[in-house]
């Protein structure tokens, strides 16, 4: 199973920032972007730089994913797991009377566990807008540093807004 890493196989490999790749990491394993108490204390910063870079970041994951380098590599891994798992099916099918296609198996799960990837950054990213919004609306607090920095904020929100709609995509068409 060298297509899934090793330390032999780095063909595919494509190095991504820390912070990114626990975020990838997370959404791979359908857990939690950022768990409801780690974003809640960063809506609860002074600053909303960290609440902004953790929704940007979210949103770039799935846009790397969709990058050519990284789609070709994920696509070679695809087609390198549906080889190995036609093997694997291959070789109980001659020795037992129970046959199975794990092939069959992966060719539905895979491109369905992207589309839910998709769906679900969409989801927090949204939820995550939402919030920030409610936490940074211009009338929440009546200093002027503060208004001035929450029109900022709420702009960049807007920018996240329509890279959300563009960028959370996953193309499955060549699996």
């Amino acid at each position: 199973m060298e297509a899934l890493g090793s330390s032999t196989n780095v063909e595919n490999l494509v190095l991504l920032w820390v912070t990114l790749n626990d975020i990838k990491k997370r959404i791979w394993a359908s857990h939690a972007i950022h768990a409801d108490d780690a974003f809640k204390l960063m809506l609860e910063d002074e600053s909303p730089k960290p609440a902004l870079e953790a929704i940007r970041d979210s949103i770039t994951v799935l846009n790397y994913l969709n990058h050519h380098l990284v789609s070709g590599k994920m696509h070679s891994i695809n087609t390198f797991l549906r080889a190995e798992f036609r093997a694997i099916s291959n070789s109980w099918n001659a020795n037992n009377r129970r046959q199975i296609n794990l092939e069959d198996c992966w060719t539905k799960w895979f491109p369905a566990h992207l589309l839910s990837m998709r769906d679900e950054t969409k989801i927090w990213v949204s939820d995550a807008i939402k919030q920030m919004r409610a936490v940074w609306h211009p009338d929440n607090n009546s200093g002027e540093d503060y208004h001035w920095i929450s029109l900022q904020v709420n702009e960049h929100l807007d920018r996240l807004e329509r890279s959300a709609a563009n960028d959370i995509v996953i193309d499955i068409s060549q699996l």
